[in-house]
């Protein structure tokens, strides 16, 4: 074939001074709206998606929350691996998008403090 189709990437590099502007923005006009929780510390005990949803539900965090942790633990993440629309990251895994597309974020205090220097 003389013209045959390639594969091309459509990914743009993003200056990091934007990056962080943007997490700083989206942060902020979530707490405007009052969709950002900030919690002292977010445990399971045990890996079970049961007791991450009566967790959830006493927090009252819509559809699809996403919970930040400082290092996401590895129960947390099995218990709201079976759940579709709840994410769970650590600081380092922040990114815009799954700020963006979640109705509220329940942050932990350590993580805002890493959050802020991360910024900073």
């Amino acid at each position: 074939m003389t013209f045959a189709a390639k594969p091309r990437s459509f990914a743009q590099k993003v200056n990091r001074k934007q990056y962080r502007a943007a997490i700083s923005s989206i942060l902020s006009e979530l707490n405007r709206q009052g969709r950002l929780k900030v919690v002292e510390s977010f445990e399971i005990g045990s890996a079970k998606t049961k007791g991450l949803i009566e967790k959830l539900a006493g927090l009252d965090l819509g559809k699809r929350p996403l919970i930040v942790t400082e290092d996401a633990s590895e129960n947390l993440f099995l218990s709201a691996r079976n759940l579709p629309y709840v994410q769970v990251r650590d600081v380092q895994g922040l990114d815009p998008v799954a700020l963006v597309g979640a109705d509220s974020v329940l942050i932990t205090a350590d993580a805002v403090k890493k959050v802020e220097e991360w910024l900073a």
